[in-house]
C-alpha cells in the first residue's frame, strides 16, 4: 500500500502478518538519489529520538489509541499495559531503499485502523490510509502455538 510519494522518496506499507496477540507490518522507504538520507540513519520517530524530520509512521486504533508517533514504544512487558505499542523490530537496506518491521501491539479492535505516514525530510507530507482491522483479527484467530507457554521468553 503506497503510503506517501514525493519526487525524492516514497514510502510504502509491504506486508502485515498477524499472531494471538499482537501483528506486524512492514514498512519500505525508497530513495531517488544514491545515499542513505539522515532521517534513515537515525531511525523512525520515536519519543526517545525526535527528530522532526525522520520518518513517521503510526497506526491509530478504532477506539481512539495511537501506536507510535507520540505513544510509548516498547515492550508488552511494560508497567503501563493499557497503551498501545509500535516497536521496530528488525530494519535492513541498500544506499536507495529500507525496509523496517515494526512490532504492534495488542490487537486493534475492530472496526477501522488509520495507518498515518510523514516523512519532511523527503518532502512527504502527511498521508493516511484507512484499512478494516478485520483481515488482521481473522488471521490472528487462526493462529496457532508452536509450544505451550511455559515462561522461557
Amino acid at each position: 500500500m503506497l503510503m506517501g510519494q514525493s519526487e525524492q522518496a516514497v514510502v510504502a506499507v509491504f506486508g502485515a502478518q498477524a499472531c494471538a496477540t499482537g501483528f506486524g507490518v512492514e514498512i519500505v522507504a525508497k530513495w531517488r538519489h544514491t545515499g542513505r538520507p539522515e532521517a534513515v540513519r537515525n531511525g523512525f520517530y520515536s519519543d526517545s529520538r525526535p527528530d522532526p524530520d525522520a520518518l513517521r509512521f503510526e497506526i491509530h486504533f478504532a477506539d481512539g489509541r495511537v501506536a507510535g508517533g507520540g505513544s510509548r514504544d516498547g515492550h508488552p512487558a511494560d508497567p503501563n499495559p493499557g497503551l498501545p505499542r509500535l516497536s521496530p523490530q528488525h530494519g535492513a537496506g541498500t544506499n536507495r531503499e529500507w525496509v523496517q518491521r515494526m512490532w504492534v501491539w495488542p490487537l486493534p479492535p475492530p472496526g477501522a485502523m488509520t495507518l498515518v505516514c510523514a516523512w519532511p525530510a523527503m518532502e512527504i507530507q502527511e498521508t493516511k490510509a484507512v484499512v478494516d482491522a478485520g483481515a488482521i483479527l481473522t488471521a490472528a484467530a487462526g493462529a496457532t502455538a508452536l509450544w505451550p507457554d511455559d515462561g522461557d521468553a
